[in-house]
Formats: C-alpha cells, sequence, structure tokens
C-alpha cells in the first residue's frame, strides 16, 4: 500500500479538477487531499449532470473513466434507458421472452440480444443498439429473412421446388415421413416435405 504523502502523491495536490466532482457528502470524512492520487479505493463522484456514482479513484483520474450514466454503461431508469429514450422502439418489446428484463432496465444502446414482437407478429431476436443506432428493424418485414406463414394467406405456403410445406397446426400434422425436415418459423413450427416421399 502507497503511503499519502500530502502535497506529493495526494489526489488533490495531483488533479486539482478533481474536486469539482467529488462527492463530499457521500465521502465523508474522506476528502481528496486525503486520498493518494492513484488509489484502486472505490469513491464517490458527481458528474457535470448531477449524477452521483461509485468508481476507484485510479480509474476516474488514471484512465479518464467517467460517469457511467452519462457513457450507457449502466442503466439508470428515466433517463438513459430504453423506454424512457426510444418509447416507440420499447413498444415491440417481447411481453415475455426477455424473462425479468424491461425496457426500462436496460440503457439504449446495449448489445445485449433480446426479443422483440413487431406489430405483424413477428417474433426475432436482436441486440438493442442494432434497433436504436442503426435503425435494423424486424428481420422477416425487412426480408432478411423469409416467414413461411406470411408468404401465402393459406395454410399451405410456397416452397421451393420439389418441396411442399405443412404448417404444424394443420389437418396434415400427423403425417411423419423419414425424410421430413423440421423448419422454425417466426410464428411456430414447420415441415418441409419432399414430394417423392408423400
Amino acid at each position: 500500500m502507497v503511503k499519502l504523502v500530502k502535497g506529493q502523491n495526494d489526489l488533490l495536490s495531483q488533479y486539482p479538477a478533481c474536486i469539482n466532482e467529488w462527492d463530499f457528502n457521500k465521502n465523508h470524512p474522506l476528502s481528496p487531499d486525503a486520498a493518494v492520487a492513484g488509489s484502486s479505493k472505490k469513491v464517490w463522484w458527481i458528474c457535470c449532470k448531477g449524477h452521483s456514482y461509485e468508481q476507484s479513484i485510479n480509474l476516474h483520474v488514471g484512465r479518464g473513466y467517467g460517469c457511467p450514466y452519462c457513457s450507457h454503461r449502466k442503466v439508470l431508469t428515466g433517463y438513459n434507458d430504453l423506454e424512457t429514450l426510444f418509447p416507440g422502439i420499447a413498444t415491440e418489446w417481447h411481453p415475455y421472452k426477455n424473462a425479468e428484463l424491461k425496457p426500462s432496465s436496460i440503457t439504449a444502446y446495449s448489445k445485449k440480444k433480446v426479443w422483440w414482437l413487431c406489430s405483424r407478429g413477428h417474433s426475432y431476436e436482436q441486440t438493442v443498439e442494432r434497433r436504436t443506432r442503426r435503425g435494423s428493424a424486424c428481420y422477416y418485414c425487412s426480408g432478411h429473412k423469409v416467414c413461411l406463414p406470411c408468404a401465402s394467406s393459406s395454410r399451405r405456403v410456397v416452397a421451393p421446388p420439389l418441396f411442399s410445406v405443412i404448417c404444424f397446426s394443420s389437418p396434415f400434422a400427423s403425417v411423419r415421413t423419414p425424410a421430413a425436415r423440421q423448419l422454425t418459423c417466426c410464428r411456430g413450427l414447420y415441415y418441409l416435405y419432399s414430394h417423392d416421399t408423400r
């Protein structure tokens, strides 16, 4: 442990500007002149926007780390969460596939993959950041993926040559052949059958 020598290695003498960010109330009785500048000790800071956060001294002054809320590294509900910044996109949050995670408890620019449900009923997985920063939307509606039930308004949908697709919920659901290949659709389970085996 480095010994504190006031005027030589204390935080205030080495980084005088830090006094503007030091949270005197939460750090009491510790003051900037009583803390070692390169210490790994966690203390409280206040950013220019009034956010109070805990961060080690060496990360803050040595590596230039700042407010985790302003940089969107941590969520602050009502400030940088998805529901607050992008209410329109938040309405497409899947109602049950994201477990306990809510639009108000994740940052608007998170790189975490979550589930969405578009207005046409397509369920798909995509990072929050792709939706908010890049404007990405439903894979099926944008044509990046094919939704078999949407390819036709009937039960029997358009299939590649030599193949036909039967909806799992159709009257033919009991049909099984060794050549059947299972497909997963955004709305359920489908089976692809070769015409030669039917």
